[in-house]
């Protein structure tokens, strides 16, 4: 079964030139709130429970601060990377790439 954590790391000035000042947690909200938006708009639909369980969160473990995006559905890695029966239709990997220019400023 192939795994559904996909991660990339930003440096802190990125993120705290989102919140133009040093409040890192401001920045990731931002970055939240855009991934939210994002993944939402690129999710397939068919009821909308996909697209309506789409979240993010943000926090601070052992490691330091995060933000992660996605859902709780169980189907949703599904419609992410397909199966045999079912084709692909990626909502949460293209968002890393809008969050990527997003960061840039090139949104």
């Amino acid at each position: 079964m192939p795994s559904d954590d996909f991660e990339f790391n930003i440096s802190r000035s990125a993120i705290e030139k989102l919140a133009h000042n040093n409040e890192l947690k401001k920045g990731l909200t931002i970055l939240g709130q855009e991934a939210e938006r994002s993944a939402k708009s690129l999710a397939p639909v068919d009821t909308g429970n996909l697209r309506r369980s789409i979240t993010y969160d943000v926090g601070r473990d052992f490691k330091g601060w995060f933000m992660r995006y996605g859902t709780n559905v169980e189907y949703g890695i599904y419609q992410e990377l397909g199966t045999r029966f079912h084709p692909p239709h990626p909502y949460l990997r293209p968002t890393l790439e809008v969050l990527k220019r997003f960061i840039r400023g090139n949104n």
